[in-house]
């Protein structure tokens, strides 16, 4: 149930006659702004957390995979350098230098 604003000076009014100004304006502080429903509840952020956690599971996965791939990518160019270095060996000797 979300309750208007006016509902909700109304209240402080019958707080303030009953309580008082302070114990009044205290409990008014307290109470959400847009009713209970927009709260969220411990069931909720629970919730959030175990998909943060599963989040963070998979994220560890792909920093594994990151790591592979500049190793097979690192092998790669190096194997790359050596086939140049080779061919421009086999072209200086073709040619007699």
């Amino acid at each position: 149930m979300t309750i208007r604003k006016a509902q909700r000076f109304e209240m402080h009014l019958g707080l303030r006659d009953t309580l008082g100004d302070v114990v009044a304006h205290s409990l008014m502080e307290y109470l959400p702004p847009g009713g209970w429903s927009n709260v969220a509840r411990t069931g909720d952020i629970d919730r959030v957390d175990a998909r943060i956690d599963r989040l963070e599971a998979e994220m560890r996965g792909f920093k594994s995979v990151r790591t592979s791939m500049r190793f097979i990518i690192g092998s790669i160019l190096t194997v790359a350098a050596g086939i140049v270095a080779l061919l421009i060996q086999i072209n200086e000797s073709i040619s007699g230098r």
